[in-house]
């Protein structure tokens, strides 16, 4: 019974065996991936050790640096250019503000100086009296004069117009007597309101009222006369002053700044009133949620992108100090980056013809190459069966010449050599045949000499 402690049941040990088997099967199986995991990557190494392959991934190299130096001064190019176009429209539009804010600003100041000029007053406010209507005639005279001069001399005035209660009327340019529109005008809708409020002046984009009064058969006076005006009243004199803004000249402004062909500039007043530099369109800022924005903020400038007519647009604005208007634009993102995509298309080029210019030179390079490879090979196989005759010829100016050169002068030196070697046989043969005939002599002596004796005992 102790004996039988120690022997291993039959089915236990068929299991042993098996489990070394399979631990065998699964060893030699692993070596087997393991070489021929080894035999592809030598094949790979082998193709990759050619010279035509090294060639293409030394100047693949370079190629694929200029590719990402190219990516990386696109976006950097992109980002600046950008940058600096948003400051260049910026700039612009300040410019175009400070120059119709002084302009502005003169037109206003003109309309405060007739206000307060002394033949204001003996024109519209005198007693009736020969000597006072005598000196309202030279006074009113003064007045157009002084009214023609400011037209002339600053080319935003387009119209001027003084109009008071005692039935005078001044106009720089009209065929209708406006000595009695002053009762009509202050009793319509916005003269009631201008009348009646603290205000003593005010900027406006449209007068309708007034239009329709300076207006007759002959003319018809309209917001296409003008771009905005400043509208003065003197409630003591009952005399108002109405300055009239040159459209043209805002709009020649405005076409003269050049943002691009689809840009769009607009000077806007705040009661909606747009001049742009387009002719086909009246209204563009006013309905954006952009320009809103710009109403009941207090920056004095800014913008950002927004979306008008499905297209990504810079929206620019920049407020007027002295009149309530301001003056926008509307640049395409596509107008902004076409200097970029230039830059793109320029460098998409230049890379394709690297590519193109690295490939052709593997395939010349590596070409011209294999074949002097080649060429020698067969070469040297010819003279390892035994011809040595057979010449390293070239027509490369390189190192293969060179090497074609040494060649020659190893096969030469071998011709020299084995020539040597066979005269030295040819020496040794000679020599063998003398000592041959030599030793015959030898013998035939020794012959000789042994029979003498064999004679000599006889």
């Amino acid at each position: 019974m102790n004996g039988n402690i120690f022997k291993l049941k039959p089915k236990e040990v068929n299991r042993d065996e098996e489990n070394a088997k399979d631990i065998i099967t699964k060893d030699e199986n692993a070596k087997d991936i393991k070489t021929k995991g080894n035999g592809i990557f030598k094949k790979i190494i082998r193709r990759l050790d050619k010279i035509k392959i090294k060639l293409a991934i030394g100047l693949t190299v370079p190629v694929l640096l200029l590719v990402v130096y190219g990516a990386i001064s696109y976006t950097v190019s992109e980002d600046t250019i950008i940058s600096n176009y948003e400051k260049s429209v910026e700039d612009t539009l300040n410019a175009l503000r400070d120059y119709l804010d002084l302009g502005l600003d003169f037109v206003n100041q003109k309309s405060i100086e007739l206000m307060l000029d002394s033949d204001l007053e003996a024109v519209f406010n005198h007693s009736g009296s020969e000597e006072d209507i005598l000196k309202a005639l030279q006074s009113k005279s003064a007045l157009r004069d002084s009214l023609n001069t400011a037209k002339s001399v600053n080319p935003l005035i387009a119209e001027a117009f003084i109009f008071g209660l005692n039935g005078e009327g001044i106009a720089t340019n009209t065929t209708k007597d406006i000595s009695v529109i002053y009762q009509p005008f202050i009793e319509s809708e916005y003269g009631q309101a201008f009348m009646s409020g603290n205000k003593v002046s005010e900027w406006v984009g449209e007068h309708k009222d007034l239009d329709s009064l300076l207006s007759n058969g002959v003319i018809d006076y309209n917001r296409d006369n003008y771009a905005l005006s400043v509208i003065r009243k003197k409630k003591v004199s009952n005399v108002i002053a109405v300055i009239d803004i040159s459209l043209d000249d805002i709009k020649e402004k405005l076409v003269s700044y050049d943002l691009g062909e689809e840009a769009i500039i607009g000077f806007v007043t705040n009661d909606g009133r747009e001049v742009l530099n387009l002719s086909d369109q009246e209204s563009v800022f006013s309905g954006l949620d952009a320009y809103q924005s710009m109403l009941s903020s207090e920056e004095a400038s800014g913008g950002d992108y927004i979306r008008y007519n499905g297209e990504d647009n810079l929206f620019l604005y920049s407020k007027l100090e002295n009149v309530d208007a301001a003056v926008c634009a509307l640049v395409p993102k596509d107008e902004i980056i076409g200097n970029i995509t230039k830059v793109r298309s320029v460098s998409i080029i230049f890379i394709a013809f690297a590519i193109i210019c690295a490939i052709v030179t593997v395939i010349v390079i590596a070409g011209g190459i294999g074949n002097t490879i080649n060429e020698f090979r067969k070469t040297i196989i010819k003279a390892s069966q035994g011809d040595l005759t057979t010449k390293f010829k070239t027509k490369r100016k390189d190192e293969f010449l060179a090497l074609s050169n040494g060649l020659e002068e190893m096969m030469e030196s071998m011709c020299k050599l084995i020539g040597a070697v066979q005269e030295v046989g040819i020496r040794v043969s000679a020599s063998a045949d003398e000592l041959s005939a030599t030793s015959e002599n030898i013998l035939t002596a020794t012959k000789e000499i042994s029979q003498s004796i064999d004679n000599v005992e006889q």
